[in-house]
Parts: C-alpha cells; sequence; structure tokens
C-alpha cells in the first residue's frame, strides 16, 4: 500500500493475528520488539484517521454526516466518549475494508475454473434480469449466485480464524474442560473443508449442495460469519453486494486466470487475501 495509513493499517493487522500464535506476544509489546514492533507507531497512524473521521461527522450531524451510522449514534447519546466513537469507526474499517472484497476475489477465482457455474449464472441472470437492470427483489431471487457466494465463503473464509476469551470455568460440549481466561480459537478454514461436517467431497467446489439441501447448516458448522450473539451484524449487507455484484461482473465481463489457479496462494492475516492478487484477463462479453 502506497498510502501510510492504508501500510499501518495492513501491519496493524498483522500483529492483531500474530499475537493469536506468538505465546510470548506481551513480552515483545511490552519492550517493543519481535512480533509488536512499531505496534505504537501504526496504532497512532489509525487513531489519528479515526479521529479526523469523528471530528468532521460531528461537525456535519445536521447534513449528511447525521444519517450515517456513526452520525446516528452520536445524536442517539449513546456515544459516552470520542474514544467510543473512535473505536466503532475503526471497527467500521476493519469489518468492511477487506472482507467483501477478498471474497468476491476468491469466488471469481473458483469460477474462472469451473466454466459449467459460470454458464449457470449467466443463465439465471438471463431468467431474473432479463434485459432490464438489477433491483433488489431480483437480488433476493438469485438462488444459484447466493450458492456459489456461499459454497466459495465455505472454502476461503473471510475470517480464517477466531477466538474468545472464557469469562468462567467451563466445559465445552466435546468434554474438554477450559479455566476461565482461556483463549479459545476455532478455524472457519479448516472446519470448511472438514469431511466430518461436509462430507467425502469437502475439498470441491460444488455450489449445487447448498441447493440440495433440506436445510441450511447451522451458524456453527458453517462459520463464516461467525454465530450467536455475537454474529457478523453485515452479514445481510454483505451477501446482498456480493450477489449484486457478482452477478453484474459475470454477465458484462468474461474474466480468465493469467497465471495456473495453484499460483495464487492465499495470505493468512485476520482476513484471506491473495499473496499474488488475482492475475487475470477480463474482455467486455459481446
Amino acid at each position: 500500500a502506497d498510502s501510510p495509513f492504508l501500510a499501518s493499517f495492513d501491519r496493524a493487522q498483522q500483529i492483531c493475528m500474530l499475537r493469536f500464535v506468538v505465546p510470548g506476544w506481551r513480552v515483545f509489546r511490552l519492550l517493543g520488539l519481535g512480533t509488536e514492533w512499531g505496534t505504537q507507531k501504526h496504532v497512532g497512524a489509525l487513531r489519528g484517521y479515526a479521529r479526523t473521521i469523528v471530528k468532521d461527522l460531528k461537525g456535519d450531524l445536521e447534513g449528511e454526516a447525521g444519517n450515517s451510522f456513526v452520525g446516528l449514534f452520536m445524536k442517539s447519546g449513546e456515544a459516552t466518549s470520542d474514544k467510543l466513537l473512535e473505536d466503532l469507526v475503526l471497527n467500521f474499517l476493519i469489518a468492511g475494508r477487506d472482507t467483501t472484497a477478498q471474497a468476491m476475489s476468491w469466488c471469481l477465482w473458483e469460477i474462472m475454473q469451473h466454466k459449467e457455474v459460470e454458464r449457470k449464472i449467466l443463465e439465471e441472470a438471463e431468467n431474473v434480469m432479463g434485459a432490464g437492470d438489477l433491483t433488489y427483489d431480483m437480488i433476493n431471487k438469485l438462488e444459484y449466485v447466493e450458492a456459489v457466494i456461499r459454497e466459495s465463503l465455505r472454502l476461503h473464509p473471510s475470517v480464517p480464524i477466531d477466538a474468545k476469551e472464557t469469562l468462567a470455568d467451563d466445559t465445552l460440549p466435546n468434554g474438554t474442560w477450559v479455566a476461565r481466561g482461556s483463549t479459545v480459537a476455532w478455524s472457519a478454514y479448516a472446519m470448511g473443508r472438514s469431511t466430518r461436517l461436509w462430507g467425502e467431497d469437502a475439498a470441491a467446489f460444488r455450489p449445487e449442495r447448498w441447493l440440495e439441501m433440506s436445510s441450511p447448516p447451522d451458524a456453527y458448522t458453517y462459520a463464516v460469519f461467525h454465530a450467536g450473539p455475537r454474529e457478523c451484524l453485515g452479514k445481510r449487507l454483505a451477501m446482498v453486494e456480493m450477489k449484486a455484484l457478482l452477478l453484474l461482473i459475470v454477465k458484462e465481463v468474461q474474466l480468465t486466470l493469467a497465471v495456473p489457479a495453484e499460483e495464487v496462494r492465499p495470505d493468512f492475516q485476520l482476513t484471506i487475501g491473495m499473496s499474488t492478487g488475482l492475475p487475470c484477463h477480463a474482455r467486455p462479453r459481446a
């Protein structure tokens, strides 16, 4: 990233991810060394950016800014401090900056390798849209497109690993005892590829499996949007965005990979990017 802010954003996410896997990160943070090198600099850059946004919003609450989510939160009277507002801004940035874009990239990567999937998307586009413009009601009718996205997210979840800290001693459903204050982590990436959860063809990209189900899997099996009271607040919005975007891209542009598929490798951070980006050729459809 050429922007200092984006560079700090990327580095801060790397630091957060490393805290899941580096046992001595608290010592490194104290000394400002190792995986924690530069933490204060990068966090300071993010805080400064969020502070500027909050200041700008406060100055325009009677205008368009007042209708933004953060603006509405300010006017509700629930914002007890500027730091809380800054946290809210950063939360939106972290949750929305990479997740949808990376999910779309992996979905297109899969489609470029499965021409029959591309053909079925085009058929659904013709059946639902015809020659008209895409509307919200049409988006809700895109069953196959939604199956494609869900299948891609199963194999390439935007957030590959997550964790919680126990507030009290507890016993997990499998009988494992967990002490208060323990960090319990799980991997949506590994779960999505588990033959125990998804059958012997778990590694295969097969959108039809979603259309064959009598009922969708529960959120604890398909954990790409988290589950329970802390399930992703933007789940519905993200799905609407991705369905519309995917349909329009496939309908308007023919994409082919510019490199062998296996050269596009995952880059595991807080989210799953692509270490090489997505090299492809694009040409308008006739």
